[in-house]
């Protein structure tokens, strides 16, 4: 259902507003606050054209103001009233629109009995060409997690993406009980919810960081065409982390002795092996020493590394008893005298049963591991850390992280399960990283409804100003590309809710989609009916919309450029004389051809003789060049 109109009493700065968020129909509230009745005026909108945004994209609404005026909240409003299907005790009135029955509903928490006060009633003046149902009377009462009881929309069937990429560590809650409805992807959010997996001791903005760029790089490789005039990095960064202060106290007694040996082992083989043939090619400057030293170091860093995060795992739901592994006496299943890390590695896994082989085949993960580092790798480009780190190919990487997710995945997606994998890009802006950001967590976000069965229910994205960090050239493609990347999408019909600075997206969009949005003197939130100088916004020159007194009320200049100019104007005549010389630069750099002029003008007024004797002296000047000119020609042709 399509979100045409939302009533909201008081939330936060937000007092008794009503919000248009479709221009399918004309629509206005009146209120008699005496007789306690709220009246819809619903009108025809004859400029209205059916799947103007595209076929599966019924609807875009932009929103536009200051900082302050109630963007965020609104949009927070919104997203919380959609995601828990209206279960809310605030006073409310709505109008959606059903695009299969093709009528709109109307339904309120306004006219719900209160034993406090009179009940309101609700009236409707239907002018429109759609058939209306009011739905009020059907209003149910619902337990919900967040409150002891609240409201929620009869027959409202809709999944939320929210966007931000704002941090301000604004809190940003899931709901609970509503999980397959919801699913954030702002930054505040993911801050936090990226860590839930991983390490206790990770620094969760470095998770969030390796996070982020793992959405961004799978998304890529899907959407490369999409996003074609971005020059992608040839080299991806892998790192396999180690795993942190493994819990022997969890490990049965036979397999914690088998760890403890191993590690032993591996650390005794570093300093005879690799890093002994790391520090002879440091010695002789040899390239290809230091190369197959690190080639060697990683494969067993690697080795190690699945081993600790396997157990890591399995150690977070299960009691690690030794019924898990076919050992009855370490030292007999393993030779730790001369077995090297890589075969201790693929002994433990032969003889663990808690995977099946079927399930994921730990011997050929290693194998492409070490295949992968041995005739591809860049390690040479790395830091040398007591980890394995390398560069791969763009495939090698998809390759690389197609296994890794096929490991976790053999945990039967137990709650907790960690990864161990980490992707980086390498040269690429952060402008181009921004851009990809929006497209790539959207597509995460999409991957998480159909986890939980997202199937034809209507979608809403809400995004809060998304093009944060765009370079003007991606803030004119913003809403372009959003729209083109979401008409892949075409099972759902989707509504585009989203909050702006930018006036290259607010030419994007018609007057009649925005809700202009204006503090008032007590700092509440006021909408305004249109812009200032003219009524249409769609295709509007951007300078025209940022001299609108909405955007800018002080003219389109900076403020430290309008605080110089300012100033000349207001010079008198002992003032210009005193500062010519910078009177004269200041109006020489400044861009505008008929503020330039004007200046002029108001130079030449003040200084008066002063000026004339300068332009007669620059005249002069003139003409002696001329005549040096002309006394050069007649000696160059008489010799």
């Amino acid at each position: 259902m399509e979100l045409i109109y939302l009533w909201i009493e008081t939330y936060l700065n937000i007092r008794k507003c009503g919000f248009k968020f479709s221009n399918r129909v004309q629509i206005d509230e009146t209120i008699d606050e005496d007789k306690r009745t709220f009246t819809l005026n619903i009108g025809k909108n004859e400029n209205y054209i059916e799947h103007f945004f595209g076929t599966n994209i019924l609807n875009v609404s932009g929103i536009i103001g200051a900082n302050g005026v109630g963007k965020s909240n609104l949009l927070n409003y919104v997203k919380d009233f959609l995601a828990s299907h209206g279960s809310y005790d605030d006073k409310w009135v709505a109008v959606f629109y059903d695009y299969k029955a093709k009528h709109m509903a109307i339904t309120d928490s306004l006219s719900v009995p209160d034993s406090k006060s009179k009940r309101w009633k609700i009236i409707l003046k239907n002018k429109s060409d759609y058939k209306h149902v009011t739905q009020h009377a059907s209003l149910e009462f619902n337990p919900v997690s967040q409150n002891d009881r609240g409201l929620s929309v009869p027959g409202l069937n809709s999944r939320v993406i929210f966007y931000s990429p704002l941090l301000d560590l604004r809190d940003y809650p899931e709901f609970k009980g509503f999980e397959g409805l919801y699913v954030d992807i702002s930054t505040n959010y993911l801050l936090y919810a990226d860590s839930k997996n991983m390490s206790r001791d990770r620094d969760i903005l470095e998770v969030y960081r390796y996070k982020n760029i793992e959405r961004q790089f799978l998304f890529v490789q899907k959407n490369q065409s999409f996003l074609k005039e971005i020059r992608f990095p040839t080299e991806i960064e892998i790192m396999f982390i180690k795993t942190e202060k493994l819990e022997l106290s969890d490990l049965g007694l036979m397999t914690r002795e088998f760890y403890e040996q191993f590690r032993n082992r591996t650390t005794e083989l570093w300093n005879i092996g690799p890093n002994a043939l790391i520090r002879e090619g440091k010695e002789k400057s040899s390239r290809e020493l230091i190369e197959e030293g690190r080639k060697w170091k990683y494969k067993m860093w690697f080795a190690v590394n699945l081993v600790g995060n396997f157990l890591d795992n399995l150690s977070l739901f299960k009691d690690l008893d030794d019924k898990y592994f076919k050992v009855n006496n370490v030292d007999q299943t393993f030779d730790f005298k001369k077995q090297d890390a890589f075969s201790l590695a693929r002994s433990f896994f032969s003889i663990q049963t808690f995977i099946s082989s079927d399930s994921f085949d730990f011997s050929a993960f290693i194998e492409l591991i070490f295949r992968i580092i041995d005739t591809e790798a860049n390690v040479l480009g790395t830091r040398e850390e007591n980890e394995c780190i390398f560069y791969v190919s763009a495939v090698n990487a998809q390759l690389i992280w197609q296994n890794h997710t096929r490991y976790l995945n053999a945990f039967k997606k137990e709650s907790g399960t960690k990864g161990f994998l980490e992707l980086n890009w390498r040269d690429i802006s952060s402008g181009e990283k921004a851009l990809i950001d929006l497209f790539s967590r959207i597509e995460y976000g999409l991957e998480r409804l159909r986890d939980k069965g997202l199937k034809k229910e209507s979608l809403y994205i809400i995004l809060d100003e998304g093009e944060a960090g765009f370079h003007p050239k991606w803030q004119k493609a913003y809403l372009s590309l959003l729209l083109q990347y979401l008409q892949t999408i075409k099972t759902n019909p989707i509504y585009i809710i989203l909050s702006t600075h930018s006036p290259f997206i607010v030419s994007d969009i018609p007057a009649e989609n925005l809700l202009l949005l204006r503090k008032g003197n007590d700092g509440e939130c006021v909408i305004q009916k249109q812009l200032t100088s003219f009524s249409q916004t769609f295709g509007a020159n951007i300078h025209s919309l940022l001299a609108d007194s909405f955007f800018l009320d002080n003219g389109v200049i900076g403020d430290f450029a309008y605080a110089k100019i300012t100033k000349l104007f207001e010079y008198n005549e002992s003032d210009a004389l005193k500062n010519k010389v910078e009177f004269k630069k200041v109006i020489n750099m400044i861009g505008e051809p008929l503020l330039r002029i004007k200046l002029s003008e108001i130079y030449a007024e003040k200084l008066g003789n002063e000026y004339e004797k300068e332009r007669l002296e620059k005249e002069i000047q003139l003409m002696q060049q001329q005549l040096t000119k002309l006394s050069t020609k007649d000696n160059d042709s008489n010799s």
